[in-house]
């Protein structure tokens, strides 16, 4: 569980496969009976809250600054269009004393826009959400995380694609890209960990299957006074899982 932290915290980790570069994502679901220590997760989260909290708040200041550069900008900009007018306005038969050229003011390069770096979320929130914050977080990478693995099913619909899909394009870094608001969104290398817990029947209800390639994303940590169970020898309360 450590290393989960410990990588999403440190920029730029990456393996080299093949000549290629990858960003180490890992994935971690933390199963067990209820009142069996799960919530231990919970601990590691807070003080990852600590980083996040930061890169946010150094963020946000960036933001602000962006936004006084951009008025700037904007008002220079203002006065350079109406100084071009004013001359373009005195025509050749302008009177002599008025005919010196108006030289505009040099606003330079439009500011590019600056957004607050979020790193943390709650995986029942939407991942359209998600993926625009990996656009804006730099060499940071994101933590998504939760405690209940019933949250999952319980998401609102809505978003791009369906959730295992989004979670097995995120494990393997590959590029996360749709269409929101006419606007086409590329995530190209998408950078984090995703950290779950739940009962046995909670990981039955969300897998469903270990044969779709997302539960092998995912190394399985049962809690110390449990052995662990395959999969498909977990017991939901209400229904055993269908082979």
């Amino acid at each position: 569980m450590s290393a989960i932290f410990a990588l999403a915290a440190i920029p730029r980790c990456t393996v080299t496969i093949r000549n290629k570069l990858y960003s180490i994502n890992l994935g971690l679901c933390v199963c067990g009976a209820p009142a069996s220590g799960k919530s231990a997760m919970l601990a590691g989260i807070r003080y990852f809250e600590i980083h996040a909290d930061r890169v946010l708040k150094e963020s946000q200041l960036e933001v602000e600054q962006y936004k006084k550069d951009k008025k700037a900008w904007d008002e220079c900009e203002e006065e350079r269009k109406h100084a071009l007018s004013s001359k373009r306005g005195q025509g050749k038969n302008a009177p002599q004393e008025t005919t010196e050229e108006v030289e505009p003011c040099d606003c330079g390069e439009e500011p590019k826009e600056v957004s607050p770096k979020y790193i943390l979320h709650q995986a029942k929130g939407s991942y359209v959400g998600m993926a625009e914050a990996m656009l804006h977080i730099g060499p940071f990478k994101v933590v998504i995380y939760t405690s209940e693995l019933d949250d999952m099913n319980n998401r609102s619909s809505g978003d791009f694609c369906d959730l295992s899909t989004f979670i097995r394009k995120f494990m393997e870094g590959e590029t996360i890209s749709y269409t929101f608001k006419n606007r086409k969104v590329v995530v190209e290398d998408p950078k984090g960990s995703i950290l779950f817990s739940g009962t046995d029947g909670q990981s039955v209800r969300y897998f469903k299957t270990s044969s779709n390639g997302e539960f092998s994303r995912f190394q399985h940590l049962t809690s110390y006074h449990q052995e662990y169970i395959p999969l498909e020898r977990r017991s939901p309360p209400t229904r055993r899982l269908q082979q």
